[in-house]
């Protein structure tokens, strides 16, 4: 990319789209553009107000609260400012149905669009075996599912769940070991030259 050699902030703060009038964007395309954004690393996400009577954006709509909700989840679990894109780990997928950010052997941030494909990947976790814990986050109601611990080895299986979303589901697979955490805020690459990068994850009607 061509940020690569000299990196920086990167914003999406006019997220259109999704509004119960607007023609720009349908809701689940916009719902599943925020959440590519926050996995692709940018500094700040935002949906755009709803002007016009719901005709631009999302705003703070019961949807978009429920999107930020399970936003805001997904990266507490996974620390996205310790984590760089990493579709290439990504085995089996087909466009536009999976996303990922990850610090490989730590952490995985997994968006499953729902829109394409079957809802299965395969996560190359090779040199990174062992136990973690993974967490679904519905992203039409922003709730997560209860967490189960699995054993990875070469390559893990991710399946999104069958039912119970039309707006797709957000995964966080977690290394179990007992210092995970700390690890997770020790060894992330992504924006360690940034210090003080939050990522603003808020939309605003004004």
């Amino acid at each position: 990319a061509y940020t690569s050699e000299f990196p920086r902030p990167m914003t999406n703060v006019k997220v259109y789209g999704g509004g119960d009038k607007s023609t720009f964007r349908k809701r689940r395309p916009t719902i599943h553009r925020f959440c590519e954004l926050v996995c692709a690393g940018r500094s700040a996400v935002r949906l755009h107000r709803p002007v016009h009577g719901g005709e631009n954006g999302m705003g703070l709509t019961p949807a978009a609260q429920a999107c930020l909700k399970a936003v805001r989840l997904f990266c507490d679990l996974v620390d996205p400012w310790q984590c760089t894109p990493n579709l290439d780990l990504l085995r089996n997928r087909e466009d536009n149905e999976a996303y990922m950010m990850a610090n490989p052997g730590v952490v995985y941030g997994i968006l499953m669009t729902g829109s394409y494909g079957d809802g299965m990947v395969r996560l190359d976790t090779r040199n990174h075996s062992g136990a973690y814990t993974l967490t679904w986050i519905n992203l039409e109601t922003g709730q997560p599912l209860k967490a189960e611990n699995i054993t990875v080895a070469d390559e893990t299986e991710i399946k999104a769940p069958a039912k119970g979303s039309k707006y797709g589901w957000l995964a966080a697979l977690v290394d179990l070991r007992e210092d995970g955490l700390d690890v997770r805020r020790n060894t992330g690459k992504a924006f360690n030259h940034l210090p003080e990068l939050h990522l603003c994850l808020q939309s605003l009607l004004t």
